[in-house]
């Protein structure tokens, strides 16, 4: 209980939003089974090379990582609020909530490449690739993709940064979508759950897609990844080939706003994907219809 003893909150506005952004994003980390008290986790170090094993998913804050190492202290204006460490992966971790958030870029980068030398000092991990961005609806996350735009660096916008952009809505939906990204091995067992090992693409096709079926190119959007969905997108009006993407029914407004015309939608329930992967859902928020 020490990390609460004598220590009083900023109160000023940014500091109050910038702590519920926090406390939204431990919720539904918490309630998708990723571990979060200080008391019930093992501190990062920055001296020497240790690989610690997670049980469970495991969520450090911004504050805890800038507490483990002086690198992360001299970061500027990045806006992530933490990260979350599993058995095989690790991954940055934003909330946009109902807003756009304004991306600086080279802070974004400084932040990632001092997470990753602090991940590969303390877990399995050798790279951060993947980022979480929490978010109150799918419009947010148009708008979130097209502000990628407005960089003017290529290389430092924020799909160039991370590979792989997680949108999880603040919702049940989303602790359902967390509990998939925090298994070990999430991307082939729920490939594998999806597609035979015939129709697979395992990531050696012209362009990214999961499974090639009857003709068709088939793009699995379950994860929510925003970067893929871009790169995917920009395949499939270059290619003007056959192409479907499939994805939970909440999803579909955030296709449809993306990819138009281009390519067919189809929808798959949560519920039974969480159940086929031996997980039951969570409950955080209460689902808004």
């Amino acid at each position: 209980m020490n990390t609460f003893r004598n220590h009083e909150l900023p109160r000023d506005n940014t500091h109050i939003e910038r702590n519920f952004r926090l406390a939204e994003s431990v919720l539904l980390l918490s309630a998708a089974g990723c571990e979060f008290r200080p008391w019930q986790k093992e501190r990062f170090q920055s001296t020497s090379i240790r690989r610690l094993s997670f049980s469970q998913p495991c969520f450090y804050s911004s504050h805890e990582l800038k507490n483990s190492g002086e690198e992360l202290k001299k970061t500027q204006y990045a806006r992530f609020i933490g990260a979350v460490f599993t058995e095989d992966a690790g991954m940055t971790v934003y909330n946009t909530r109902n807003s756009i958030m304004k991306w600086n870029g080279m802070g974004e980068f400084k932040a990632k490449d001092a997470i990753q030398k602090l991940a590969a000092l303390n877990t399995q991990t050798r790279e951060i690739h993947s980022a979480i961005l929490f978010g109150q609806s799918m419009d947010v996350a148009v708008r979130t993709m097209k502000s990628f735009d407005r960089v003017p660096h290529a290389d430092l916008r924020f799909d160039a940064i991370y590979r792989h952009i997680h949108f999880i809505p603040l919702s049940t939906d989303g602790v359902g979508q967390l509990q998939i990204l925090l298994l070990p091995d999430w991307n082939e067992r729920l490939l594998d759950l999806m597609f035979e090992p015939a129709q697979r693409s395992y990531e050696r096709g012209a362009f990214e897609y999961d499974a090639h079926v009857d003709g068709v190119y088939v793009f699995a959007f379950f994860d929510g990844d925003l970067a893929r969905l871009i790169r995917f997108h920009e395949a499939v009006s270059e290619f003007k080939c056959r192409a479907e993407l499939i994805c939970f029914p909440f999803q579909v407004s955030l296709a449809k706003q993306v990819l138009g015309e281009l390519v067919d939608i189809k929808t798959i329930d949560l519920q039974p994907v969480l159940e086929a992967m031996g997980l039951k859902g969570g409950k955080a928020f209460e689902s808004k219809t």
